[in-house]
């Protein structure tokens, strides 16, 4: 039985980008995660106005918004630890 020989490829100029590298920037991100934050808690809100009065659907609203920062910045505290940088 023969075996196969497999071509080398050759190898370009340009690296593939690091898989580890951010996607976004740090500013494009913290803007993002503010519109998303802000629009799901206004929209939390105006669900819940349905069954609660205006000030503790305003209440539940920022308690959604709050949570989602929360978890954001737990990820955030977690990625630095697990990858070592200050």
């Amino acid at each position: 039985m023969g075996r196969r020989k497999e071509k080398k490829r050759q190898h370009t100029s340009e690296a593939p980008p690091a898989a580890s590298g951010p996607w976004l920037s740090r500013q494009t991100g913290m803007i993002g995660m503010t519109a998303v934050s802000l629009v799901l808690a206004g929209w939390t809100a105006w669900q819940i106005h349905d069954f609660k009065p205006w000030p503790e659907s305003i209440l539940w609203g920022l308690g959604f918004g709050v949570a989602i920062w929360l978890v954001f910045g737990l990820a955030y505290a977690f990625n630095r630890w697990a990858r070592g940088k200050s």
